[in-house]
């Protein structure tokens, strides 16, 4: 059985190693705290809890993640470029619950442009996607294998 500890702890190993500063389960910026009270992924109104949350340069980084490789992410569209923004999609599957957070940070906070990461597997075997968020909607990026093209100064390098 796969275990989604272990995957949040070599998640927090990738952040400690590009030298970004993250929250676990929820955020020390009080803004977003005060947001994710009503960011629940089962769509209920309720606290929402993804699993980091950092904050580069201008970015809000978060972070969902799901032990199975298989939980990766639910597409709406055969073209596999909609995901699917039902309960299903946001609570069971990495991506889509990276993004249902993004857009609730995004729509309740001062912050627009927004990484949204959906990770799976685990240390020999993962996946990392990605996801720009901003309010013209969202940007599926490339798969990546750890975060540091993410940290402050690749952000700005990058003219993100």
């Amino acid at each position: 059985m796969a275990n989604e500890k272990k995957l949040d702890i070599f998640i927090s190993k990738l952040l400690d190693s590009a030298e970004i500063k993250y929250t676990p389960n929820g955020s020390d910026i009080k803004e977003i705290q005060d947001a994710l009270k009503t960011a629940s992924k089962k769509l209920t109104g309720k606290k929402g809890f993804p699993e980091y949350i950092a904050i580069c340069n201008d970015f809000i980084l978060v972070i969902e993640d799901k032990a199975e490789i298989e939980k990766q992410v639910l597409y709406e569209d055969d073209n596999k470029q909609i995901l699917s923004t039902d309960q299903k999609g946001i609570s069971y599957y990495a991506e889509n619950g990276a993004l249902h957070y993004a857009k609730h940070i995004l729509n309740n906070t001062n912050f627009k442009k927004i990484f949204a990461f959906g990770c799976s597997g685990d240390e020999k075997h993962h996946v990392i996607r990605p996801i720009f968020v901003d309010k013209s909607g969202y940007k599926l990026l490339d798969k990546v294998e750890n975060f540091e093209n993410f940290t402050t100064e690749n952000i700005i390098k990058n003219k993100f």
